[in-house]
Parts: C-alpha cells; structure tokens; sequence
C-alpha cells in the first residue's frame, strides 16, 4: 500500500499523520503532534529538526508528502471573467491574475476553482504563492526524506473531509470553523467548495464561545457577495470528546442555527496507537486527513500549488517522425539502392516539411484566438462598473451620521450593463430623504425612491428609506460627464460611509 505522510505545521507545532491508502481505503497507522519552542517562529530549519526524527521513528522515509499551507502564505482573489470554453480557462485565470494581484511574479503558480457561472460571466477563485514559500517547504520535506506530493490550501483540505462525511452535511451552504495555533479559519462552502476564506485571533477564555459567535457573524455579512443571494445554512466545528459537545451546543445557542461537530477520525481504520487514544486537540487534524481522504477519493477541489490546472499541451509526433526518417535513411544505406532511393528519402522528407509546416499554421492560429480571447477580457473589463467608486461618491451626497444611517447596501449588474444599486436606511426626517434623492439626481443618478416610512421605531431615526439607483455603463457615463461643466466640488469619504461600511 503506498505511504503517505501528511503535514500541517503552524507556529507552535507540526501536526503528521503517517497512513497508508489503497484505493477507497485510509489506514492511520499514527498522528502525532510535534511541539516546536514556543518562540513562534515556523521557519523551516525549527521544523527540519522536529519532523526528521519523527519520520525516521515511523520509518516512512520516501513516503509521498501531502502539506497543507494556510490562507495568511498565498494571495486569494475571486475573478469576475467573460465566459470561456473549459480548456482555455488556465490561461485566461492567469493573464488576469498577473494584472489583479498586488503581488506577483510570472514564475509564480497560480491554481483555480471555479465558483459560479452566469449567462455571459464566471467566477473563479484564483490563488498563488510566491516560489520562495514553496521552497521553503521543498527545503523541509528533502530534509526528512520525503517525495512532494502536493501543497494544498489548508481549508481546502479540511472541506474535502467534510464532503466525505456527507452523512453530517445535508445543506448546500456550511461555515466552517478550523483552528490551527493561535488562530482559526473561517471558511464558506458552497457545495463542499471553498468560496470565502477568513482568518481571524483564536479566542481564549470564558468569553471564547461569545466572540467565536461574533467572528461567525461577521464572516457570514462579509460573504454574502459570494453566495448570490444564499444564506449560511450550518456552522460545522472539528473536535471530540465531551468538551466539544458542549461548545457546540453552546455556539448552537449563541447564533440560534445548527452548529454540527464532526470527528475528523471518524469513519478511518486507525492503527494501533491510535486506537488506545486519540491525539489532543484532535480536531486540529481535519485537514491532513482531509488531504489523506481526498487521496482515496479524489473528487473535491482543491487548491494544489505543486499541481495547479493549466492547459494540456498536444503530445508533439515530431520525435517519432525524426525516428522513423533516422530508420529510414539507416536502412537505404545498408541496401545500397543508390540514386534512386536518395531521391525518394528526399521526396519523404518533403512530406514531412509539409505536415510540420501545417502543423505550425494550426499553432498560428490557436495563438491567435487566445489573442482575442485576451482582448475580449480588456474590452470586458473596461466596461465594468466600479463599485467602490459608486460607493464613495453616494457617500459624499448622504446626510451627516447625525442624520442619517445606512442599514444595507447591494450592487447589481442589470441585463442593459447598467448598474443598479439598492441603499436602504434609516433617517431623522422626511426632509432629509428628499435632500439625498435631490443630491443623488444631482450627481447624475437616476433615483427611484419609495417615499419614506414613519416607522418611530428608533427616537432618532424615526424615518426609513429604500432608494432604487441606476448607474449607466462606464461608456455612457463618461459620454455624458464631459457634456457637463466642470465642478470644483471635491469628492470626500464621510462619517455615513463609515457607517454604511
């Protein structure tokens, strides 16, 4: 049965589990925790040292290595892209990523999951990781004798062990609660895929349970962007034991929704150690075995660094057609025929100049489309509505926070390519609803509100809102702001933006 070794290290300890897999099988022979000095520091030499004498212990020298790296080591972006066919993707995810990411080189890998698709529009979730990292990571595993595998994204490898314990996940939309040292990753699955990822300070305390429910709270406001209208269904904690029973039924309490615990052990033919007990914290485990299930099974998706999605290149016929001309020639010369077969080896090798010569034509024109391809997404692009900017010109013409305050915002692009914003809040009077529909139309807007409605729930905002805003295409936009005059107002956040935000 192949060995595989799989690793999560953070700045306090190296967490490896030693199994063998064979087919749908999982065999952990041990997990283990190894303690690093406290100094919190994760550098590659502290983790040489501490995870060579554990190899050499379990004898899993030139085992296959599966590592997991966390969200804070890679660049993460979600990619809005013009709709393309599957095989061309790679290459589309890349030269865009080269132009959104703040950090980046072109030796850099750069892997994918695709998140959704809309008529004419995708999104994926791109992420990459400097070279120097991976070396680092290289750099221990040839310490310790290990063949590299793949380095997954650490939530990525804790939501394939959810998706394999389906029999705990009935919802389509889960959040995902994963510690590791001192802090905890907060990740939204979609269909078992990661598609928000957030990473917070671990709680301690008796307060541990009350701020551990905020942190959940925000991450589900923060991602609703991504879940197209859907709602967390299920908050899901790893652990055992007692202790984690009580949490969970505690965080049950504090968010009012089902918060499911799952043993990531459970389910997996352990060895003998681990039989007469398992490892403390063994929650913590959830993505190396998660790494491990995904090894007899692999269908959930993930974000590998040393195996990132790219085009498959066409297996070049050249060689075998040099082969077959190196034979040819080999025999012509051993038979002696002379002049004539001369001439017939050259009209052979026509042929071939022929073929090669068509074959680079075809290439020619692959490269060509790709080339469109590339000028379609700049043409996309430069049509995109820019939100943020939307945002802060809004913000400049609303009340001040005295006045007024901002409850909800959301963007939508319409079927027209005209933007569409929906603002709703609340304010102290009648009056300063017609100021902000007023100041709105002024900067251009077209507004459609609903009146205004007494609710004399709050004292100081008595009065709530809902105002319908069009923002027309980049294009249209820029047509008619120079019709205008010039202005010498100038645009500034306000104390009601940072409300609204």
């Amino acid at each position: 049965m192949p060995k595989y070794v799989a690793l999560d290290w953070d700045d306090q300890q190296v967490r490896a589990v030693f199994a063998n897999v064979q087919g749908d099988t999982v065999l952990v022979d041990d997990a283990v925790v190894l303690a690093l000095d406290g100094s919190g520091n994760d550098s590659p030499t502290q983790v040489m040292e501490t995870l060579q004498q554990s190899v050499n212990d379990h004898r899993y020298r030139s085992a296959e290595a599966i590592v997991t790296i966390r969200r804070a080591d890679v660049e993460l972006r979600l990619l809005s892209l013009p709709e393309v066919p599957a095989d061309e993707l790679p290459d589309i995810v890349r030269f865009q990523a080269l132009r959104d990411f703040s950090e980046i080189s072109e030796d850099w890998p750069i892997d994918y999951l695709h998140i959704s698709s809309t008529p004419g529009e995708m999104t994926v979730l791109a992420a990459t990781v400097s070279t120097s990292r991976l070396n680092q990571f290289r750099k221990v595993l040839d310490s310790a004798e290990l063949k590299p595998h793949s380095i997954v994204l650490r939530p990525c490898a804790a939501g394939s062990l959810v998706k394999h314990q389906t029999n705990l996940t009935q919802s389509s939309v889960q959040l995902m609660v994963d510690e590791f040292g001192s802090g905890i990753e907060l990740t939204v699955l979609r269909d078992h895929k990661a598609t928000f990822i957030r990473t917070v300070q671990r709680p301690t305390g008796s307060n541990r349970i009350n701020h551990l429910a905020g942190e959940i709270r925000r991450t589900m406001v923060a991602a609703q962007n991504q879940l197209g209208g859907d709602q967390v269904q299920q908050v899901i904690l790893f652990g055992s034991g007692e202790e984690h029973q009580v949490a969970c039924k505690e965080l049950q309490e504090r968010l009012e929704m089902t918060v499911t615990g799952i043993d990531p052990f459970q389910g997996l033919q352990l060895g003998k150690e681990l039989k007469k007990g398992l490892p403390d914290d063994s929650g913590r485990f959830a993505a190396t075995l998660g790494l491990l299930v995904n090894q007899s099974d692999p269908s959930a998706d993930l974000l590998d660094f040393l195996n990132p999605r790219k085009i498959e290149e066409p297996k070049s016929k050249r060689p075998m057609a040099i082969a077959a001309l190196c034979s040819l020639a080999a025999v012509l010369l051993l038979s002696g025929g002379g002049f004539w077969w001369y001439l017939y080896s050259m009209d052979q090798q026509i042929l071939t100049l022929q073929q090669d010569s068509q074959n680079l034509r075809k290439n020619v024109e692959s490269a060509q489309t790709r080339i469109d391809d590339y000028e379609g997404v700049n043409r996309w692009l430069q049509e995109e509505t820019n939100w943020l900017e939307q945002m802060k010109q809004i913000s400049s013409t609303l009340p001040p926070p005295d006045k007024t305050k901002i409850r909800e915002f959301r963007g939508y692009i319409s079927s027209s390519g005209n933007g569409t914003m929906i603002l709703e809040g609340v304010v102290d009077n009648q009056s300063s609803i017609s100021a902000i529909e007023r100041k709105l139309q002024e900067e251009g807007y077209r507004v459609r509100g609903e009146g205004g409605v007494n609710e004399q729930q709050d004292e100081e905002y008595p009065w709530r809102f809902r105002e319908t805003i069009t923002v027309e295409k980049p294009g249209k936009q820029n047509k008619k702001n120079n019709d205008r005059p010039p202005s010498t107002r100038t645009t500034s956040l306000t104390n009601s933006e940072a409300e609204a935000q």
